[in-house]
């Protein structure tokens, strides 16, 4: 297989300080998802409810009839009785109700399962295949192409925190406070904003929850909702300031406590100079850890 090429100079500064800071891991694999494709989801529809109405039985009709002229033995007719229709059977009492089915709850958020995700991603159109190490303290160690980035990663029942980040030479850096990757429990319509700083880069971001979805990965349906972010990153070192603006959509399963999909796109400034533009798109390949 001929390599790609490598990475454009502007991934790894977005790896530390986007990925750390965020969360926004690349990880990511073919899907089968219902509406991965739509930012919205859509719901199924409830069956028509079929109506019959029954009209009332037919009251007796008596139709008269002409009396005949008066003869040398008079007699009067009788009126004629018709006979009544038979009367329909009645409707049963029991009435049919089709209800739209109730939504059924959330899938409860689970932390990813100790072991290595496969994904694969595509950056500015050129493909790239990596890996995700989860810890069993829940660290998420990202490589790809020969470097890597490990990020401590914080789960309760209200949220998960990014709390350090420690790059390829071992240097740690504590997020100070931890940034909130995502509030729990998932609720449509939810927002939040967040930030953080972790030596010379600070980082904003506000994120809401757009659409609550159902996504198939290896062959399992689950939740899948989708999380939109919009991310301001400021790196300050000797060399100069640079600023990242990112927009992001992912689709996040909390059966496997992942990004099965994502789409990002950023533009990148240091010193006021011209803008630089990347996009990435990351797809999980499987949910099994290896």
């Amino acid at each position: 297989m001929t390599s790609p090429g490598p990475i454009p100079s502007l991934y790894p500064g977005l790896r530390r300080a986007l990925a750390a800071a965020s969360g926004l891991l690349l990880l990511a694999g073919p899907v089968v998802a219902s509406s991965v494709g739509n930012s919205e989801a859509t719901a199924a529809a409830a069956p028509p409810l079929t109506t019959t109405t029954t009209s009332p039985p037919t009251a007796p009709t008596t139709v008269p009839t002409t009396a005949p002229r008066p003869s040398p033995s008079p007699t009067v007719a009788r009126p004629r009785r018709v006979a009544p229709a038979p009367a329909p059977a009645s409707p049963s009492t029991t009435p049919i109700s089709l209800a739209r089915p109730a939504a059924a709850a959330p899938d409860p958020v689970d932390p990813p399962r100790p072991g290595t995700y496969r994904y694969h991603y595509q950056i500015d159109g050129r493909s790239q295949q990596g890996t995700l190490v989860v810890a069993p303290d829940h660290a998420e160690t990202e490589a790809v192409s020969g470097r890597s980035q490990t990020t401590g990663i914080g789960w309760s029942s209200t949220a998960r925190t990014v709390t350090r980040s420690i790059d390829a030479t071992g240097s740690p850096c504590n997020w100070a406070p931890p940034i909130l990757s995502i509030r729990l429990p998932l609720k449509l319509g939810d927002t939040w904003q967040t930030d953080g700083a972790c030596g010379g880069v600070h980082v904003h971001e506000e994120a809401g929850v757009t659409s609550r979805t159902r996504v198939t990965v290896d062959g399992v349906t689950m939740d899948g909702w989708v999380i939109q972010r919009q991310t301001r990153v400021v790196t300050k070192s000797p060399s100069g300031t640079r600023t990242v603006e990112q927009r992001s959509s992912e689709l996040f399963a909390p059966t496997l406590g992942l990004v099965v999909y994502r789409t990002a796109k950023a533009s990148t400034t240091t010193d006021g100079g011209d803008p630089i533009t990347s996009s990435v798109i990351t797809e999980l390949e499987s949910g099994r850890p290896s």
